[in-house]
């Protein structure tokens, strides 16, 4: 018996959505580690295409159908199940009408022939039928149980390792690949992972030196998000004559808080790229301090001439972190922090951001802070407690 079918443009957009979400190796609402920790069955396989079927199952309504392709798993995880060929449900289906032939092609866009790894649990395993592994919340598939893998099978050399430890391997397999999709796909579920190690930093090190720019800017931005310093050197440079990257790149500055970092920081406000100087001067207001004052009190001052409203606010911001006191929720400024050590006179206002960005007048608390400085510097510098 033929299916019933739904309308063709809603079932090319599920089934595209489906198969390119996977593919990318999006992390949805669950992390990797609970799909590591709760998915019965983990394996790495070739999908080698799709079909919509009827459900037989007695507890579906009649009519309901089942997007489903053919996985053959050369290799197991976690769990228990036999190498080979099995049917894995992708998606449950409900529709009416009509669909035309040609609609099941676009299920082998994106994996046939691509080798992967599943997250799946069993459904019908008398009949070798599974389903991609639920969420525990939704009771639903989730598109991020499928991630890209090395395209050669690596059990030969980790079979001894847990199914973490092996999974790990099988997507730094997948970072250096030459299908430069699936390797931006594996090094982004790495990123959003968090596991770190060894492996990790080899390869890192490895695709910071390639020729892919967006690889190049996510490796060295990754670099920098844990920690390596000598990252934002060749960053520096990197970045500015590379877009893309530089987009990876200010976003991993933001998060910088190592006082080690800051000479190197200071650098990009030289960039002829604002997205660059935005994120450096954010981390450089977060690292104002009294052990980093002489290296920044001119640096924040200088960037009150930024040309970019975003990086003149970040400047005022730190020169009142410098001055010693904070800012409260209303957006101006309360007393000193350090108690017996007043200002040598009432700082400025600090608005909040958005008051700020959206101030025709802005610029008075900029003159406000320039004057401020300009009588601290010539007349009373300020004095550590």
């Amino acid at each position: 018996m033929r299916p019933k079918r739904p309308h063709v443009f809603t079932f090319i957009f599920l089934a595209s959505c489906l198969f390119a979400g996977a593919v990318v190796g999006m992390l949805g609402a669950r992390s990797l580690e609970d799909l590591v920790a709760n998915a019965p069955i983990i394996c790495t396989g070739t999908f080698g295409g799709g079909a919509i079927i009827e459900s037989k199952l007695d507890d579906l309504a009649a009519g309901n159908h089942w997007l489903v392709a053919g996985l053959t798993i050369d290799h197991v995880m976690k769990g228990t199940i036999s190498t080979g060929t099995v049917q894995v449900v992708l998606q449950m289906l409900h529709f009416e009408g009509s669909l035309p032939e040609s609609a099941t092609n676009e299920l082998h866009m994106f994996y046939e022939h691509k080798r992967c790894v599943v997250f799946m649990e069993p459904l019908i395993a008398a009949q070798r039928i599974y389903q991609l592994a639920q969420d525990p919340a939704t009771k639903e598939s989730a598109f991020d149980s499928i991630l890209p893998t090395s395209p050669r099978s690596l059990q030969n050399s980790n079979q001894n390792l847990d199914a973490g430890a092996q999974l790990e391997d099988e997507l730094i397999g997948a970072a250096g690949t030459e299908d430069k999709q699936a390797a931006l796909s594996a090094i982004r579920v790495l990123r959003d992972w968090g596991r770190r190690g060894a492996k990790q930093k080899e390869l890192l090190d490895r695709l910071s030196g390639g020729v892919d720019e967006k690889i190049v800017g996510v490796a060295m931005a990754m670099r920098i998000e844990r920690g390596d310093v000598s990252a934002l050197t060749s960053a520096v440079t990197y970045a500015e004559s590379h877009a893309v990257a530089a987009s990876e790149i200010s976003e991993s500055l933001r998060r910088i808080r190592n006082p080690q970092a800051t000479v190197d920081l200071v650098k990009f406000m030289n960039s002829k790229n604002a997205e660059l100087r935005r994120a450096a001067m954010s981390a450089l207001r977060n690292l104002a301090s009294e052990e980093t004052r002489a290296a920044l009190q001119p640096v924040l001052r200088a960037a009150l001439d930024d040309t970019d409203k975003e990086v003149q606010y970040h400047a005022m911001l730190g020169l009142a972190y410098l001055a010693g006191d904070a800012v409260n929720s209303r957006g101006f400024v309360d007393a000193p922090i350090r108690v017996g050590v007043p200002p040598p006179k009432p700082l400025p206002r600090v608005p909040g951001f958005s008051v700020f960005m959206q101030d025709p007048d802005s610029q008075t608390y900029i003159n406000d802070w320039k004057k401020y400085e300009s009588e601290v510097s010539t007349n009373q510098p300020h004095q550590s407690p």
